[in-house]
């Protein structure tokens, strides 16, 4: 992924014309480090920690952890290598340009100074949202923001290859976000299309699913990494289950049938790298390596979500669910790890019976799972006081608009 050779910017004014017709463009080339472009994930709040030990993982350099998410710099093969195996993150984007921006016109210029004829396929569809964080006082309306973002791009396209981009806000081959805090700009290139948290094995839904990033994020947090029996006794469709399957398979997340990333349409694609990346993915794949992976909901429905979400992730054998209340679900033979995000209100819209709920976690714990450790996700401290367990570690989680807390309990 790239792109040719950087030259010095050229003074000309925007739309000047060069001997032979050609248009020349101050330019400005994707952020490198080296080698390397700067990239990163966007996390959701409380996993950046997670995010940032997944890409430390994949050997990845130039590290630094934000709110918010993880920037790194990576080549062509290692965005591939992280578009296919990062768990926890929710989008990966490409730093195309940073500059000072303090009023509308600057951004224009700024973004037109990218080489976006570089990159992108003019006749592809393009999408632009803007995230205006700080003192932005020169920003009075975010929507004019945007506009201005998307004409820089389209014109700089139209005056360097004839032809511009058209407008798909839903379904864009092409997303570019910009970032603008106080008077400062950072433009960038989503590498993944649909968020990342779509794995593809979704194919029967329960109220109320877990998000499949923050469910990876959990099992990190819990320093679960497949070595030893995994029980969630509220399985709902399966979530927490699957992606530990996944985790204990070494299934990479990104190679869910049918899913494709934004960057396979970019001028910039290596095929040949990404099928070397993938080829090398699905040589690490072992159901054999993954231990005892168990649930049991009390609503039928949702136990066979969770067989058919299973198989279609391809851990249908790995998974094992069954029908049955808290009070007379059976656990793997232990010690195991208990995971679970039982409901709390918000979820549901209603908190009545959930006090008895929390009560028959907290009994099913101690009776069956001494010697375990089992993490609740809780997003009602006055609910969870009804496990009558301490906890030994809470993590603080966002669970969409809900705050949250992963909590640890020791079960002695």
């Amino acid at each position: 992924m790239r792109p040719r050779r950087p030259h010095p910017p050229l003074p000309a004014r925007p739309g000047h014309r060069a001997r032979g017709g050609a248009a020349r463009f101050p330019v400005c080339r994707a952020v490198r480090v080296e080698h390397a472009v700067r990239c990163f994930a966007t996390a959701a709040a409380g996993s950046e920690a997670v995010a940032a030990e997944e890409v430390a993982g994949l050997g990845l350099s130039s590290i630094e952890r934000v709110p918010g998410g993880v920037a790194f710099a990576a080549e062509t093969s290692e965005l591939y290598r992280a578009l296919l195996w990062l768990r926890s993150v929710n989008r990966l984007l490409v730093e195309m340009g940073r500059f000072n921006a303090f009023t509308h016109d600057r951004l224009y210029a700024g973004v037109k100074r990218i080489a976006w004829e570089e990159w992108l396929d003019p006749d592809a569809t393009l999408a632009v949202d803007v995230q205006l964080t700080g003192d932005n006082r020169w920003v009075q309306h975010s929507g004019f923001t945007v506009l201005r973002v998307k004409d820089a791009i389209c014109d700089r396209l139209r005056e360097a290859t004839g032809r511009r981009p058209s407008i798909d806000k839903r379904h864009p081959a092409v997303r570019v976000h910009a970032r603008v805090h106080a008077n400062r700009a950072a433009v960038y290139l989503d590498a993944s299309g649909e968020p990342l948290f779509k794995r593809g094995w979704r194919v029967a839904d329960h109220p109320a699913p877990l998000r499949e990033t923050l469910a990876a994020a959990i099992l990190w947090l819990t320093g679960w990494r497949g070595e030893r029996p995994l029980f969630d006794p509220l399985c709902g469709s399966g979530t927490l289950l699957i992606e530990a399957a996944l985790i204990g398979a070494r299934i990479a997340p990104g190679l869910a049938s049918g899913r494709s990333f934004a960057c396979q349409r970019w001028r910039t694609f290596d095929s040949g790298a990404w099928e070397q990346a993938v080829a090398a993915a699905r040589g690490e794949i072992d159901l054999n390596r993954c231990p005892a992976i168990a649930g049991s909901d009390h609503d039928p429905a949702a136990v066979a979500a969770t067989r058919a979400n299973a198989k279609a992730a391809g851990v249908g054998e790995v998974v094992q669910v069954a029908v049955a209340e808290i009070g007379a679900a059976t656990p793997p033979p232990g010690p195991a790890t208990l995971i679970t995000n039982p409901p709390y209100g918000e979820r549901i819209g209603e908190k009545e019976g959930l006090a008895a709920l929390y009560a028959d976690l907290g009994h099913l714990l101690k009776a069956h799972c001494v010697g375990w450790d089992a993490f609740v996700l809780s997003g009602d401290r006055d609910l969870t006081r009804h496990l009558h367990l301490s906890a030994n570690r809470r993590f603080p989680l966002r669970n969409g608009p809900i705050d949250c807390r992963l909590l640890h309990y020791e079960v002695r």
